[in-house]
């Protein structure tokens, strides 16, 4: 062990933390309970850089460029890498209320997030593009595959959005447009009921993902 630190100490209750990001010397932390940690690694110890309170629960974040960008119960944010500052505006206005949205994939110029908005015996998975500059949105996809509808962390890569979707698909999206280009599996195809709802991973130009079925789990490529 190189070092521990607590973020909630003296706490009666702690909440969760989610998984760190790490770039360079600096771990990035969000929590159940709605903060966002910056750890500085100084080898054998670490030392608190900032905290940024978001009030709700947050997503890992996702390092780019000098920026923190979140997922949260109070929509997605952007925070300077080196403050914790909220960027002015960026996103103002975006998302209705209440919705909790998944951790960003960010890349070229975009920032993908999905969530699911409805109530609990209807609702459906929507997947956003905004502008990384302003948080603007750019353009949104709405899965009506499922009556309880769900969609992963997007996977972001090649010019596509990948999801996976609890109607059973794994969707890829246009990046620019947000039209979908194909499905997995194909439109009339039955695959076994599988629920897709982890993130794709993309590798040498090929999509993994994990799949759910009734009494089985299995990972396609």
């Amino acid at each position: 062990q190189l070092w521990m630190v607590s973020t909630q100490p003296g706490a009666l209750t702690v909440a969760p933390l989610t998984s760190p990001t790490v770039v360079g010397a600096t771990a990035y932390i969000g929590s159940v309970g709605g903060s966002v940690w910056a750890y500085r690694d100084r080898g054998s110890r670490a030392s608190l850089l900032w905290i940024a309170d978001q009030g709700t629960r947050t997503t890992s974040p996702t390092f780019v460029n000098g920026r923190v960008y979140i997922g949260s119960g109070a929509g997605v944010q952007a925070l300077d890498g080196k403050t914790g500052q909220g960027i002015p505006d960026w996103g103002s206005g975006f998302g209705p209320p209440g919705v909790r949205f998944s951790a960003p994939a960010v890349a070229g110029g975009r920032v993908v997030v999905s969530a699911a908005e409805g109530s609990a015996t209807h609702r459906i998975g929507i997947v956003y593009s905004l502008d990384r500059a302003t948080g603007r949105e750019l353009w949104s996809f709405v899965d009506h595959g499922h009556p309880i509808g769900t969609v992963s962390q997007p996977a972001l890569g090649g010019g596509f959005v990948y999801v996976g979707s609890s109607s059973g698909t794994l969707i890829r999206l246009d990046a620019n447009t947000g039209h979908p280009s194909w499905t997995f599996p194909p439109a009339g195809r039955e695959f076994g009921g599988e629920l897709f709802w982890w993130r794709p991973t993309l590798a040498n130009g090929v999509v993994y993902i994990g799949g759910v079925g009734r009494g089985h789990a299995d990972v396609y490529a």
